[in-house]
């Protein structure tokens, strides 16, 4: 991926809190989230417990550079994963989460939420993946936020992965001019599309779930389709407007 797109306001990056750490360094950094709301960010489901440092417990804002103290920095008081996720299965099915923040967010020129896909968008057919993930599988993760355009190709996964793969409920892309491929790291953040009918807007199209095999060397990334599970978000991120909603139908 490279570096790109300062317009991207949305983007969070989600950590652990490391014990006993002799530094200051105590936040592992280990997946991505977009802010959909003043309190709540979109995640993938596998990124809510690290094998290695325990439960997500903190989130960033307002930064490309997850080591820049200006950013800022929010505790994660609840998270909530799709019931019907399973971390043990092989499918990756429902893999997606909420995060709940400490305090509600004031939105400024750093910090605003992306937009849900709604039914009457309209998108450029390319698409944005950005995270602070791994570079090139060197097992180090970046310290600025990168980004990398790809293109839908469905045909790919359910011929590579075959009953792994979902459509309806899964985008599988993959680089539209180089070999561009989210990697450990980026898990959990956005798959975007700027919309056309909205100027200087994303719309948040998918997340980051899984891939298979090196990142790069086989370029093709599987993302949970964000509109499939729309009615899930809404109801579990506005509670109250779901059920006024409801009410009128």
């Amino acid at each position: 991926m490279h570096y790109q797109f300062h317009d991207i306001k949305f983007q969070a990056a989600v950590g652990c809190h490391i014990e006993n750490r002799k530094d200051d360094a105590d936040i592992a950094w280990v997946g991505g989230g977009s802010l959909i709301s003043d309190k709540i960010i979109l995640t993938a489901a596998h990124v809510l417990w690290s094998p290695d440092y325990g439960r997500i417990r903190y989130a960033l804002l307002g930064t490309l550079n997850k080591k820049d103290n200006t950013g800022l920095l929010l505790n994660v008081i609840n998270t909530l994963q799709h019931k019907l996720y399973n971390r043990k299965l092989n499918n990756k099915m429902y893999d997606i989460a909420l995060l709940t923040l400490h305090e509600r967010v004031k939105f400024n020129e750093f910090v605003r939420p992306i937009c849900l896909p709604v039914s009457d968008r309209k998108i450029n057919s390319e698409l944005i993946i950005a995270g602070w993930g791994e570079i090139n599988n060197k097992a180090e993760s970046s310290e600025k936020l990168l980004t990398g355009n790809i293109m839908e190709n469905n045909v790919s996964c359910s011929n590579r992965l075959k009953n792994n793969f979902d459509p309806k409920t899964m985008i599988c892309a993959q680089g539209v001019y180089e070999r561009k491929d989210s990697c450990k790291g980026d898990s959990g953040g956005p798959l975007m599309a700027i919309m056309t009918n909205l100027c200087c807007s994303y719309s948040i199209e998918g997340i980051v779930s899984f891939g298979q095999g090196r990142c790069g060397d086989n370029p093709v990334g599987v993302y949970t389709r964000v509109t499939a599970y729309l009615d899930w978000i809404v109801q579990n991120a506005w509670p109250d407007e779901w059920k006024k909603f409801n009410k009128k139908i």
